[in-house]
C-alpha cells in the first residue's frame, strides 16, 4: 500500500463515489475510526472535531454531496478497531473510511477495509510498511509517512549543533518509523536507544540510561499522553536544563503545551503548521474552530479540516 498524497487520484476515487450520491442526493457514508478514549484520546477528538468543522463550513456537505459520518472509538487497540471495521463494512456498507490516529492499529484495520474494496483516507497514521512494494490504489494519506515526518527534527538537531543524540521512543511501527527518519538526516552519533511501551507511565529507567549515555541532546517520540507524561518526568529528572531536547510535532503539541506549561521551555520543536500562520485556508480553519470548539487549535483537526473533498469535475 503506497503513502500517496490526497491529489488528483484521490480526488476522482472519492469524487466518483460523491457524484452518484449527489446525483440521488443521498448520503455518503463516512466511518471514521479514532481513538477518542485512552492517553491519545485527544488526538482522536481533534481529528473528528477538525473534520466535522470542515462539514459543518460546507453547509452540511462535503464536495457539495450531502455526508452521513459514523464515529467509532477504537480506544487505541488494533483489534477494536479491526472490528469495528468489518461491521462498518458489513453492517452500514461504508465504502469510505478515515480517522485512525495510531499505526498500530491502521496495521490490524486498513487491509481489511482496501481488500473490501472499499477507500481509506487517512488523516494521521502513516506507517512506512504500507509505502513501497506494498502499494495499493485505494489507500491516501494527506499527512505524512511516518518516518519522514521525523527528518525535520534530525535536520534541527544538525542545526543546533549536537553532535551526539539518545533516541528514545514508543514500542510500535510509528515509533520505529520516527527514529528511522530521524537517524537518516541526523549527521551526529547515536549515543544510545530505548524503546518504551505504549501503556507506560513512568519513564525513570529510560532517563538513568540517558544520564549513563551523556549525550549533548534527547529526541524522543512519544505522543498524546505519553508525551506529557514524559515531558512533565523529564524536568522533574533535573535533566531538562542539563541535556536538551529535539522533537517533532507529534511529542510537542498545542495540547500538550497547554498541560506541562514550563516543563516545555527550551524544547527544540519542528512542525509543518502553526495556528499563526498568515494564509486564507489556515485563517478559515483557526477562526472556525476558536468559534466552534474553544480549545487550542493542533496539527491535526487542521489536516482533518483542510483536506479536499471535491465531486468529480474536470
Amino acid at each position: 500500500m503506497s503513502i500517496r498524497r490526497f491529489s488528483t487520484g484521490a480526488v476522482v476515487a472519492v469524487g466518483v463515489m460523491l457524484a452518484g450520491a449527489a446525483f440521488a442526493q443521498t448520503p455518503v457514508k463516512i466511518g471514521m475510526i479514532t481513538s477518542l478514549s485512552g492517553p491519545g484520546g485527544y488526538l482522536g477528538q481533534d481529528i473528528r472535531d477538525g473534520f466535522q468543522l470542515a462539514i459543518d463550513l460546507g453547509g452540511g456537505k462535503l464536495g457539495g454531496v450531502p455526508v452521513q459520518v459514523i464515529v467509532e472509538d477504537d480506544g487505541a487497540k488494533p483489534g477494536q478497531g479491526k472490528q469495528i471495521a468489518d461491521r462498518l463494512l458489513k453492517n452500514e456498507k461504508v465504502k469510505v473510511f478515515t480517522g485512525i490516529v495510531f499505526s498500530n492499529v491502521a496495521g490490524a484495520t486498513v487491509p481489511d477495509v482496501l481488500d473490501a474494496g472499499a477507500i481509506y483516507v487517512s488523516a494521521n497514521a502513516a506507517p512506512s510498511t504500507f509505502a513501497g512494494k506494498g502499494c495499493h490504489p485505494n489507500y491516501f494519506v494527506v499527512s505524512w509517512q511516518n518516518d519522514s515526518l521525523h527528518e525535520s527534527a534530525g535536520q534541527l538537531a544538525n542545526n543546533l549543533g549536537y553532535k551526539s543524540i539518545y533516541l528514545v521512543a514508543a514500542n510500535y511501527q510509528a515509533g520505529k518509523d520516527a527514529l528511522e527518519g530521524f537517524k537518516r538526516i541526523y549527521k551526529g552519533k547515536i549515543a544510545g536507544e530505548s524503546f518504551t511501551r505504549l501503556d507506560q507511565t513512568d519513564f525513570a529507567a529510560e532517563f538513568a540510561q540517558i544520564r549513563a549515555a551523556g549525550p549533548e541532546a534527547v529526541f524522543q517520540f512519544e505522543p498524546g499522553g505519553l508525551g506529557i507524561a514524559f515531558l512533565r518526568q523529564y524536568e522533574q529528572a533535573g535533566l531538562k536544563d542539563k541535556i536538551p531536547m529535539v522533537v517533532a510535532a507529534p511529542s510537542l503539541d498545542a495540547v500538550t503545551l497547554s498541560v506541562v506549561g514550563e516543563a516545555a521551555l527550551g524544547v527544540n520543536v519542528t512542525s509543518h503548521w502553526n495556528s499563526d500562520f498568515d494564509n486564507p485556508a489556515s485563517k478559515t480553519f483557526v477562526a472556525g474552530w476558536d468559534k466552534a470548539y474553544h480549545r487550542p487549535a493542533t496539527f491535526t483537526q487542521a489536516r482533518a479540516m483542510t483536506r479536499r473533498w471535491r465531486s468529480a469535475r474536470p
